[in-house]
């Protein structure tokens, strides 16, 4: 196990979108969980013992804040009491508080060079937490911002050719939630392809999108949510993430919450978080 987590790590550094992706969270949240890969460190995973992890799984497992869920075609009563009967020795505790975390009150990168021809750059703004209401502003954002027909992509992979990649989107957490965008360039044009990110996010910032094109991104979304209804693991997930923040309810609303989303609170919402002085990069340097 030692042996594929660190495998793991080292498939993780090579990646060129997510290893930039934790070089701009570890500089945004550099002090909190939030800045910290899942994956540990090759220090942390070196210095594992079978009894450190059987002391982890008794404090952390067998006493938790843990939901399971079920979805498909079972006998509700039956089936809950099979599950009650395997995980009798699970001591259900009080969600732990997540402390919100401080976003950066100006511009830092975090770079890591490499020997290659591309340029990986991920561009992280502050953006709102799963229990803020604008969470869905900044969905419909990523919806016009991103995808085969979004503005990033037309503009920058398509009319100037500075793009290999170009997402933009929104990442929603408990405590606090960036929208984040990512690019993969030759190395020679790293700077144009910073420049061309900035412009695009300026242009939201300043100026209420088509409706045409918030009708796009929201007909997008409602009918990806609704292909997922389909998919018993997507709907479990769904469900056990909900009972454990406490909002049952928003899965049968999030149509509703998308239908109520409006251009101009799509721009006041960029105005607010997509400020270029406060913005968090992380690169994946190549040589040019």
């Amino acid at each position: 196990e030692r042996a594929i987590a660190l495998a793991s790590l080292g498939a993780l550094r090579d990646d060129m979108h997510r290893q930039p992706m934790r070089l701009a969270a570890e500089r945004a949240w550099p002090d909190h969980p939030y800045g910290r890969s899942t994956l540990g460190t090759e220090e942390t995973v070196r210095g594992f013992t079978a009894a450190a992890l059987r002391d982890w799984h008794a404090r952390k497992l067998l006493r938790a804040n843990a939901a399971i869920a079920v979805v498909g075609d079972v006998d509700p009563q039956r089936t809950a009491d099979a599950i009650a009967a395997r995980f009798d020795g699970v001591q259900v505790t009080e969600r732990p508080s997540i402390e919100r975390p401080q976003w950066p009150t100006q511009m830092a990168a975090n770079v890591e060079p490499r020997d290659r021809k591309q340029t990986a750059i991920s561009m992280f703004f502050e953006g709102p937490a799963r229990d803020n209401p604008r969470r869905f502003e900044a969905e419909m954002l990523g919806g016009v911002a991103s995808g085969l027909g979004g503005r990033f992509f037309e503009e920058l992979r398509d009319r100037q050719s500075l793009a290999y990649t170009v997402i933009a989107r929104p990442y929603i957490r408990a405590a606090g939630g960036t929208f984040a965008a990512y690019i993969a360039t030759s190395a020679d044009k790293e700077e144009t392809a910073r420049a061309g990110l900035l412009a695009e996010f300026a242009k939201l910032r300043e100026r209420v999108v088509e409706p045409q094109e918030l009708e796009r991104a929201r007909r997008y979304a409602i009918g990806a949510w609704q292909i997922r209804q389909a998919s018993g693991a997507a709907v479990m997930v769904d469900l056990a993430d909900a009972f454990l923040w406490g909002a049952l309810e928003e899965l049968a609303r999030y149509p509703r919450d998308l239908q109520r989303v409006t251009p101009e609170q799509m721009r006041t919402l960029a105005a607010h978080w997509f400020d270029p002085e406060r913005r968090i990069e992380g690169v994946v340097r190549g040589r040019a």
